[in-house]
């Protein structure tokens, strides 16, 4: 839709000179007051200028004039035309998207399968318009925000607030829901997206695979084997009581009852390091202030550092923290399945990370279901007790009558 006009010619140019005469004007030059100052005698205060002094003005000369203007034109002219043609790309794109809404029932009832409707003569005969400019994509879901950006897809502010693609909008097309409900600018214009199909995922093909993806697998499997004869040789240091066991990743002892109890505490330690945080930041934005006005001190900028250091040890110390608690949570759900003879068990094992655990104790309180023994047991008790606390204060009674007679 993009379409220039010629150059423009004397007449416009003479009109835009007249519209625009002050750009084109050599700004004047300040008078230098000093150079009429007598030496001998004090600088005055500065009155108001004279009426009858004629303005310094110095043209451009003719030939850089019509240069000028000439670029100047030929710039608003470019502009004015992109703008139309953006205006005309839209009114277009709108028109595809009636055209082939109204389209969708006609080929429902005329043709059985999609693949049918897909390479009919009415939709082939839609999307061969002049105006249309067709392009083929293919992409899958890690590919979704490298393929909008190549795309130079605009989003929305709906999908900025939730942090989404615009090709998740693509992403849910179907052979019912054959095309995009509302029209996207992209970088090239504006753009309604048609289904073509859907290919489920599976294998690959090696002729066919990419360098990329042949090396990202090579490198996963590297990583994996490693993993693997790591774990392996932990698990072995971890059952060998001769053996160092500190530097073996991340350890986690818990001594709670419950995951109610270990969450508590490991957020009591995260809320007194985000109050520690929150302290050295506002102390940081203090200097930041004053270092913005220009009042900074060399030792608020020197302590500024040190609190930066500071933040970030924080923040270090909040994140293992939140690592440790998602540990320790996971430590305690998984007890009720673990014996307590502090043997080490594989308790997880994924692409990145191997879990054990063991339980060192464990300690029970008594059911409140009993059987008949214990309970005949348990009175018997009570009895006992009850008789004993009885003889004890009915000998006290009797010394102190003694005591008395």
């Amino acid at each position: 839709h993009l379409q220039l006009p010629p150059a423009p010619d004397e007449a416009r140019m003479v009109a835009y000179f007249e519209r625009y005469r002050d750009q084109f004007s050599i700004p004047v030059d300040e008078i230098d007051n000093n150079s009429s100052q007598d030496a001998k005698g004090a600088k005055g205060p500065v009155g108001p200028s004279d009426s009858n002094v004629s303005e310094v003005n110095s043209s451009i000369p003719v030939d850089l004039e019509l240069d000028l203007l000439a670029e100047l034109g030929k710039d608003g002219d470019r502009i004015d035309a992109e703008r139309y043609a953006e205006n005309a790309a839209k009114e277009a794109a709108f028109k595809f998207l009636d055209e082939i809404n109204e389209l969708q029932d006609i080929l429902r009832s005329k043709y059985s399968s999609y693949q049918q409707r897909r390479n009919s003569t009415e939709l082939s005969a839609l999307l061969s318009q002049p105006k249309i400019k067709l392009k083929s994509i293919s992409f899958a879901d890690r590919d979704m925000p490298m393929q909008g950006a190549i795309l130079g897809l605009e989003m929305r502010e709906s999908e900025r607030r939730m942090n989404k693609q615009p090709l998740e909008e693509v992403k849910s097309l179907n052979e019912r829901n054959f095309f995009t409900r509302s029209v996207r600018k992209a970088r090239d214009g504006f753009v309604v997206f048609v289904f073509d199909r859907a290919t489920e995922s599976g294998p690959g093909d090696y002729s066919t695979a990419s360098f990329s993806d042949l090396y990202k697998g090579h490198a996963d499997k590297l990583k994996t084997e490693q993993l693997l004869e790591y774990a392996d040789k932990m698990f072995s240091a971890l059952n060998d009581q001769n053996a160092s066991v500190s530097n073996l990743g991340i350890r986690v002892l818990v001594e709670r009852k419950s995951t109610v109890s270990v969450r508590a505490s490991f957020d009591s330690e995260n809320n007194s390091l985000g109050r520690n945080l929150t302290s050295l930041q506002d102390e940081r934005s203090q200097i930041s202030d004053s270092e913005r006005d220009g009042n900074a001190t060399d030792e608020q900028l020197a302590k500024k550092l040190v609190l930066d250091d500071e933040i970030e040890k924080i923040r270090e110390q909040q994140a293992m923290l939140n690592r440790q608690r998602s540990l320790a949570v996971r430590l305690v759900e998984a007890c009720e399945n673990l014996s307590p003879d502090e043997k080490w068990e594989e308790l997880e094992r994924s692409d990145s990370e191997v879990i054990f655990v063991r339980s060192k104790g464990v300690y029970t309180i008594r059911s409140k279901d009993q059987s008949v023994e214990q309970i005949s047991e348990r009175v018997f008790d009570l009895e006992m007790a009850r008789s004993e606390e009885s003889r004890g204060e009915l000998i006290e009674d009797l010394i102190q009558k003694g005591f008395t007679q």
